[in-house]
C-alpha cells in the first residue's frame, strides 16, 4: 500500500475507460464527468488519458503516503496543501514517506480527479483506505509532468453551457432565455437537474434512446441534463442535447450554481468538438 486515505467526505468514485456495447442492456456508457481534467491528471504522471483515476465530487480528505509515490491532480480549484504548505492544481506532487495531503472542498468547479502512476485498479482498493500504485505506462502527454499552473478550460466559470435543438422542438429556446437556472441539490452524475424553468412536458409517450447530455423536461415540467450514468432509454420528452464540447464542463457545475445556456447548430457544434480535439 503506498498512499492511505486518513479521511474522506462527499462522492468518490473510481473513474476509467466509458463502457460501450452495453446499452441496449441499460448499460450506460460512465467514465469521467470531466474528461479533460481526468485525462490531465493521468498526462501529468505520463500514463495513458484514460488510465482509472479517483473522481472527487465536491469532496474533501486527507491522504498519508506509506513510501515515496506521484500523486496526480487535475480539475476542480481547491486549496491543497502538502504538509500544510500550498500548492496549486493541476500539477505532478512528489510525496515522501510520511507526508500529509490535506483536499479541502472546491471553490471552483466540482470534480477533482487524483491519479496513481499506472492508474488505479479496483483491485487495489483497500477497505478503510489506501491505494496501490501500479507500474506506469511510460506514455508522455505532458512533458515531465509539469506544473500547468492555470485552471482548465471546463472549470472556467460564467461561460454557456452550448446545446442544439433536438428535432424541431423550440422549447430549447425558452432554456436559452432563462436568466434565474440554477442546479439543484439533488444533481449527481446520473444527471444535472435545473430549477429555475418549467416546461411543458407534452404527452406521455413510449420509451426511447437516451444519451449524455440529453436535456429532458420530466412529468413536473422541471428540467434534467443527463450525466454519464444516466439512463439509456427513457419516455421524458427531449428539447436538445449539450454539445460534446461541453460536457466537461457540465460535469464541473456546482450545486446551487447560477447556469446559462446557448443555441448552437450542429455545424458548429461539429467545429466545437474538432477545435477542442485539435
Amino acid at each position: 500500500m503506498s498512499l492511505e486515505i486518513a479521511e474522506l467526505y462527499g462522492h468518490v468514485s473510481l473513474q476509467g475507460p466509458r463502457t460501450f456495447g452495453l446499452r441496449h442492456f441499460g448499460v450506460p456508457p460512465g467514465g469521467p464527468f470531466d474528461r479533460e481534467s481526468h485525462g490531465v491528471a493521468n498526462a501529468l504522471l505520463g500514463n495513458h488519458w484514460d488510465a482509472v483515476c479517483v473522481e472527487l465530487a465536491m469532496a474533501a480528505g486527507r491522504l498519508i503516503a506509506l513510501r515515496p509515490i506521484e500523486v496526480g491532480m487535475a480539475g476542480a480549484v481547491c486549496a491543497v496543501t502538502v504538509d500544510g504548505s500550498l500548492v496549486q492544481t493541476p500539477r505532478k506532487l512528489d510525496l515522501d514517506a510520511g507526508q500529509e495531503v490535506r483536499i479541502a472542498a472546491p471553490t471552483q468547479g466540482a470534480r477533482l480527479y487524483l491519479s496513481l502512476p499506472g492508474g488505479v485498479g479496483s483491485e487495489n482498493v483497500r477497505r478503510g483506505g489506501g491505494l496501490v500504485a501500479l507500474e506506469p505506462n511510460r506514455q508522455r502527454l505532458l512533458s515531465n509532468g509539469q506544473d500547468m499552473g492555470r485552471p482548465l478550460q471546463s472549470i472556467q466559470s460564467g461561460r454557456a453551457i452550448r446545446a442544439i435543438a433536438f428535432g424541431d422542438s423550440e422549447l430549447l429556446a425558452h432554456l436559452v432565455g432563462c436568466q434565474g437556472l440554477k442546479v439543484r441539490l439533488d444533481s449527481d452524475r446520473v444527471g444535472i437537474r435545473l430549477d429555475g424553468l418549467n416546461l411543458d412536458p407534452g404527452p406521455e409517450k413510449l420509451s426511447e434512446p437516451a444519451c449524455p447530455g440529453a436535456i429532458q423536461v420530466t412529468n413536473d415540467g422541471s428540467l434534467i441534463v443527463l450525466g454519464p450514468d444516466g439512463p439509456t432509454i427513457g419516455g421524458y420528452r427531449k428539447i436538445g442535447i449539450v454539445c460534446a464540447a461541453d460536457m466537461d464542463a457540465l460535469g464541473q457545475l456546482r450545486l446551487g450554481e447560477s447556469v446559462r445556456f446557448e443555441e448552437v447548430s450542429r455545424k458548429a457544434a461539429v467545429s466545437l468538438w474538432t477545435a477542442r480535439n485539435g
